[in-house]
């Protein structure tokens, strides 16, 4: 395996098939996918993927790239996959100038050094989260019985969530350590003890949303109805009610502010539930453990209660603005669409990037670099800066926008798609 190129180095003298003849094996019961030109027999494995119902999405078809993109480190991914090649494509096919292009600057990254995390940087990325809990605690316990004191705490403390959840997002890509085992080890216990969620939870939601950004019945994060609608292709699809013409005027109340207070504990913990992850479900319960045994005694129960939704509230917000404005302004697509099976297309359609500075790339954990990231998600988000300008020039060849907005203009996008097709079902609902 050529570290950075999409090549296995898997020399396998068996069957033959065409492309054609793979994509007649697109079941769960019957899967089949294509990675360089070797064609793998992955029925039995797809259930017990590691990283989730994302392997599904390429089920008689190509997942080169994606494989590429979501397996940095490949050694135990090209050793599994060894044992599942069934045969070598008869019709391997060149990719297509964009994707050439792309492969041959992932390729020139890796050389560059450019995936190796800097050990400085994520060890300042910890302490930072540490040293906010432990300033929260101290505002606290000597100003907590005030409202101010109160605020700031618990400000402090969202502050330190969202921090531990840009680093989480880190550890989950894959994107720290040079062995998938140690990410994952880290992974699961920041965001289990730090995050209170579950680390295999998170990856197969957020896998999911990489593999096809934007793409209905794909992407987990288009889909908020019945209470949001963000596309068009949503309301052609009869997703969209009667309220949604108001989504705009609730948005700030009912969007926001439930993210990370109500919808991600619940499905968190039903996934636990139903995939029987105890440990997991174990480490999320032991954040509200330390949770109360260090604010409990402070200034009582009901003070602490409060403080946690009130830390939850400003997190939620935070985040859900800083996730939506990269994503819903941008199209949304079905699964037929060609855009969702071509990995740079996808990720260029469905992404927009927000214009960069020291205090934005630290408000969204650089994921102000959105596009950048979604094409290498593996890489360490410091070095997403240092490639803006190769993304750029490679869209520039291929005649592709790398749409860059300013913070507040990114923020407006979002509820102005919100009312976009608001207007989009009132106007279908006079006809």
């Amino acid at each position: 395996r050529v570290h950075g190129d999409v090549s296995l180095g898997l020399f396998v003298r068996m069957q033959r098939y065409s492309r054609a003849e793979v994509a007649r094996h697109a079941s769960p019961d019957d899967a089949w996918l294509i990675v360089g030109t070797t064609v793998y027999d992955v029925t039995r494995f797809a259930p017990k993927h590691p990283g989730g119902k994302v392997i599904s999405f390429y089920f008689g078809s190509d997942a080169t790239d994606a494989f590429a993109a979501f397996h940095p480190d490949g050694r135990r991914a090209d050793k599994t996959l060894a044992s599942l090649a069934i045969g070598e494509l008869t019709d391997p096919q060149e990719p297509d100038p964009l994707l050439a292009d792309f492969r041959a600057l992932r390729k020139t990254l890796h050389e560059r050094g450019l995936f190796k995390p800097s050990v400085v940087f994520f060890v300042q990325a910890l302490l930072q989260v540490l040293v906010l809990e432990l300033a929260a605690y101290a505002v606290v316990r000597s100003l907590g019985g005030s409202w101010g004191g109160w605020l700031l705490g618990s400000f402090l403390l969202a502050t330190a969530q969202i921090q531990a959840g840009w680093l989480q997002h880190d550890f989950g890509h894959l994107a720290v350590f040079g062995s998938r085992a140690a990410n994952i080890l880290a992974h699961r216990a920041l965001i289990g003890l730090c995050k209170a969620a579950s680390s295999p939870w998170w990856r197969s939601r957020h896998n999911r949303h990489h593999a096809m950004p934007n793409t209905l019945h794909r992407d987990p994060d288009v889909h908020n109805e019945p209470l949001f609608v963000f596309g068009e292709a949503m309301v052609d699809e009869h997703l969209a009610r009667p309220l949604n013409r108001f989504q705009a005027w609730y948005w700030p109340v009912l969007g926001p502010p439930l993210v990370t207070t109500v919808v991600f504990p619940v499905t968190n913990v039903i996934d636990c539930v139903k995939r029987g992850l105890w440990l997991d479900l174990a480490l999320g319960l032991s954040f509200f453990a330390r949770f109360a045994v260090v604010y409990g005694p402070l200034h009582g129960a009901a003070s602490a209660a409060g403080l946690y939704f009130a830390m939850r509230l400003q997190e939620s917000i935070w985040f859900t603005w800083v996730s939506a404005m990269s994503h819903f302004p941008m199209a949304i697509v079905g699964p037929e669409s060609p855009y969702a099976h071509n990995w740079v297309r996808a990720q260029f359609a469905a992404t927009q990037n927000v214009a960069s500075s020291p205090f934005v790339d630290w408000l969204t954990g650089h994921l102000d670099f959105q596009i950048e990231h979604h094409l290498f998600p593996s890489m360490p988000r410091h070095n997403y800066p240092i490639v803006h300008n190769d993304v750029r020039e490679m869209a520039a060849r291929h005649g592709l926008e790398l749409r860059v907005r300013p913070l507040w203009g990114a923020f407006a996008d979002v509820t102005a798609t919100l009312s976009r097709v608001a207007h989009v079902i009132s106007s279908k609902a006079k006809v």
